[in-house]
């Protein structure tokens, strides 16, 4: 893995504030471990619902997102986000196919997506790509 990739993203992705939604315990508690090392600020959703609940309730710039959840999956749950947002960058964690799942999603402007397992030199090069162009944007906002 770049460990100058692993420095930059450190030193841009402070400020972010991250929801990461997933009903799998072990999953979400090794992803976190695993975000915590980059994100200051992490909310934590245990399926759709609470995650959509949180996302509500909370100023977000990133979504790291499950698909196949109880009581309200991925899909449903990014479909009322864009309802609201249509900026918020969002990224997909899925052990399905990808082609699945981005004709199901072609129309929510996913900004990237991450197959489980999670190999950490393509979770760094997607939060690195994701985390950047968020920075550009909110610099290009201020001006």
């Amino acid at each position: 893995m770049d460990s100058s990739k692993i420095k930059d993203l450190l030193n841009i992705s402070k400020d972010i504030r991250i929801l990461y939604v997933e009903d799998n315990t072990d999953a979400r508690d090794t992803m976190v471990v695993m975000l915590k090392n980059f994100f200051s600020a992490i909310t934590v959703g245990v399926d759709g619902e609470d995650g959509l609940a949180k996302f509500n309730d909370s100023t977000i710039d990133l979504i790291l997102t499950d698909i196949n959840m109880p009581k309200m999956n991925g899909i449903e749950m990014i479909n009322e986000i864009r309802k609201v947002s249509q900026k918020i960058p969002i990224l997909i964690l899925t052990a399905t196919n990808h082609a699945d799942i981005s004709a199901k999603t072609e129309n929510f402007a996913i900004s990237g997506y991450l197959l489980k397992p999670i190999d950490i030199s393509q979770l760094v090069e997607t939060l690195f790509n994701t985390v950047k162009q968020i920075t550009l944007n909110n610099g290009n906002q201020e001006e």
